[in-house]
């Protein structure tokens, strides 16, 4: 599984021409204490940062600005849940915040897909469809108050298609039970399914939604209520 194609996102976001760049990147104590899944992250920050370099390159002026954070949002024994926030300032119109969920497997060090944690079948099936429906039902009511209108209807409702691929940008909620998964939250970058006054928008489904689809090997991690998510 690889990364989304933020490099892409930052590329369409960014002038023609850039100036010289400042930037830092971030890892929480709980990814680094994790060395295979530090190196992939730190690898990935500085191909960002060096893309952004060549950019600035290209001509002089104010300095751009650009802050690359990787934290855990859940660490338990074999799962660690990343959040990667991306704040780009070009000297534009305003900052830019991009967001990205990923879920590392100690194990198998590697990343996983929400399917990893979903039964196989019918199950499973129903499981994506309920935490699609839930997800589409709170983008609408919390983020556009019930009325996302012509220009958000389509992102939303493209965004919220019950597919693992589409609904790939995630992390695993704690739980209010000790080492416990209660939840998986949901992330959108500004822009993806809301205007940029919005910023990145993060949304909770908890466990007791999908909880009867979860795969049974793993069925003791979800449990209890999700925590709140800090910024």
């Amino acid at each position: 599984m690889k990364l989304l194609p933020l490099l892409a996102l930052l590329a369409l976001a960014a002038p023609a021409h850039a100036a010289p760049l400042e930037s830092s990147v971030s890892l929480s104590p709980e990814v680094e204490a994790d060395p295979a899944l530090a190196s992939f992250l730190r690898e990935e920050a500085e191909a960002i940062v060096a893309d952004y370099t060549a950019r600035a390159a290209e001509s002089a002026g104010a300095a751009w600005q650009l802050e690359i954070r990787d934290r855990a949002t859940y660490a338990g024994p074999r799962f660690i849940s990343v959040l990667r926030q991306i704040t780009e300032e070009t000297g534009g119109a305003g900052p830019l915040n991009l967001v990205e969920g990923l879920t590392w497997d100690r194990t198998t060090q590697d990343f996983v897909r929400l399917d990893a944690f979903l039964a196989s079948g019918g199950q499973g099936r129903s499981a994506l469809g309920a935490i699609a429906r839930n997800l589409r039902i709170a983008l609408v009511s919390e983020v556009h108050d019930g009325a996302p209108g012509e220009t958000w209807t389509g992102p939303v409702v493209r965004a919220t298609v019950p597919d693992v691929i589409v609904l790939q940008n995630f992390t695993l909620a704690p739980s209010t039970g000790p080492l416990g998964v209660g939840g998986v939250t949901f992330h959108f970058s500004a822009l993806e399914v809301a205007p940029n006054s919005a910023g990145p928008i993060s949304i909770t489904i908890p466990q007791m939604v999908f909880r009867d689809g979860v795969d049974p090997a793993l069925g003791t991690l979800f449990t209890g209520d999700p925590q709140r998510l800090n910024p």
